[in-house]
């Protein structure tokens, strides 16, 4: 018997004894590895082709079983049931197995679907029952999103989006032409529009009245002793709002009514003070107008489809709104070095938050996707377009109107947005996370009203 030439030779593949490159079986299966992926990926290819462009083509990346190995699940409500979820980071779609449709004491209503799904890997798309609309409820949150149906006992799996919604996954931030920072914004609109960020503003060719019941007596109130420690601090703080006008020191004026100044340590600045009057006499005699605020409905229906805010805070809000002759009257205040009265509208005047809202509105009546609670001005769209007009007409409805913002409180081009005690975005509104921890962190009840009320609070929210 002759002996085999490859004995004692080195592939020059693998560099291992007794066999040649030309049949290196690790060679062959690379060569072959290569081959099928090169067909998956011309299958993939032809799955995208404009011969299916009506229907929509979607990857899933962790559609298998788990074969007793630890994989990202987490449990949630769906239309009320638990269910263990797969996390598929890669997934662009939600995929609910049908057996779980049957244990739902509501069931949804199944639609037909033309979305086309390639598990990884495999050339043929998974064959869909349908899609349908199911609740999602996880610790803090909930909204609704489609999930499509897949037969038999399969993983139920949840986006990446879904994902990053619901708090599971940290989002990952990517470069987006479209997104705009505030840094952005500050490069153009901030700088187009430098007067609305400058200074403390007033409502141009507008002074309100307080509507007064003469059948009050007025009342002079005696002075509060302001503490020597921040007599200093109280003289700059009225310095300094002289200065923007307003205020304005009475000399020689009848002054029927005099409330007191109370002088309040600034929480985040102890070495500066907030001068507060103290208006519950004169209070007494200003009626309050009547004024419909929206509710929560309405800005869960004002803001319903919108992407992209914007959140713009007035600068001294109240202070932008001038009074007249007759209101100056009620705002005179005594300190350790004089009378003084309010040119503009004060912050504890009871009508006050009343008066401003209309103020503010009729300011900005006749523009589109805006809204004003207070202060707080919120700007939306449904496109980055729409929102980035809406809030250049705003901008420059301010401008004319000689109102100002606060920059540093302002944020623009948000994809989502903290608004009223609810958390908005373009996947839809959930509970403002912060206001849920609140509730869930109440001290412990100490009557049995107290244990009632956190019970049904808490309720609410799992």
């Amino acid at each position: 018997m002759s002996r085999c030439p490859a004995i004692g030779a080195e592939c020059n593949y693998c560099h291992k004894k007794n066999h040649f490159i030309s049949v290196c079986r690790k060679r062959k299966n690379k060569v072959k590895l290569i081959d099928d992926d090169q067909s998956d990926s011309q299958d993939l290819s032809e799955a995208n082709t404009p011969s299916i462009s009506s229907n929509e083509c979607d990857v899933l990346f962790g559609f298998k079983m788990s074969d007793g190995k630890k994989v990202p699940k987490k449990c949630i409500k769906l239309n009320g049931v638990d269910v263990y979820v797969l996390i598929d980071s890669g997934s662009s779609l939600n995929i609910i197995s049908e057996i779980y449709l049957e244990k739902m004491k509501i069931r949804p209503e199944i639609k037909k679907t033309k979305t086309k799904a390639f598990a990884f890997g495999q050339k043929s798309p998974l064959p869909f029952l349908g899609k349908c609309s199911l609740l999602v409820q996880s610790d803090s949150k909930f909204m609704t999103k489609d999930f499509h149906i897949v037969k038999g006992n399969k993983e139920t799996l949840i986006s990446y989006e879904l994902s990053v919604e619901l708090g599971i996954l940290p989002q990952i931030q990517s470069v987006h032409k479209s997104v705009q920072s505030k840094d952005a914004y500050s490069g153009g609109l901030i700088e187009e529009y430098s007067q609305v960020f400058t200074g403390l503003g007033c409502l141009k060719d507008r002074k309100v009245k307080f509507h007064i019941d003469e059948r009050v007596v007025p009342v002079a109130q005696p002075p509060r002793r302001v503490p020597f420690h921040v007599r200093a601090q109280v003289e700059k703080e009225l310095k300094s709002l002289e200065e923007m006008d307003v205020i304005e020191k009475v000399i020689g004026l009848p002054t029927p009514w005099v409330s007191s100044l109370v002088a309040a340590p600034k929480p985040n600045a102890p070495h500066e003070v907030r001068v507060c009057v103290d208006m519950r006499k004169a209070n007494t005699a200003i009626k309050t107008e009547k004024n419909v605020c929206p509710t929560a409905d309405d800005i869960i229906l004002t803001l319903n489809g919108a992407t992209v805010f914007s959140r713009l805070d007035l600068y001294k809000a109240f202070h932008q709104i001038e009074l007249d002759e007759a209101a100056l009257v009620m705002t005179t205040f005594q300190t350790h070095i004089g009378l003084f009265r309010y040119k503009r509208l004060n912050f504890k005047v009871s009508a006050a938050p009343i008066i401003f809202q209309n103020e503010l509105r009729q300011a900005n009546q006749g523009l589109k996707g805006i809204l004003n609670i207070a202060d707080d001005i919120i700007c939306f769209g449904k496109t980055h377009e729409e929102h980035n007009a809406n809030l250049c007409a705003l901008l420059q409805r301010l401008q004319d109107r000689n109102l100002t913002l606060n920059s540093i409180k302002c944020s623009f081009g948000q994809t989502k947005i903290k608004f009223y005690g609810y958390l908005f975005s373009e996947s839809g509104i959930s509970p403002d996370p912060d206001k849920v921890n609140a509730v869930k962190n109440m001290d412990r009840p100490k009557s049995i009203y107290s244990k009632s009320f956190i019970s049904g609070s808490y309720q609410l929210f799992v």
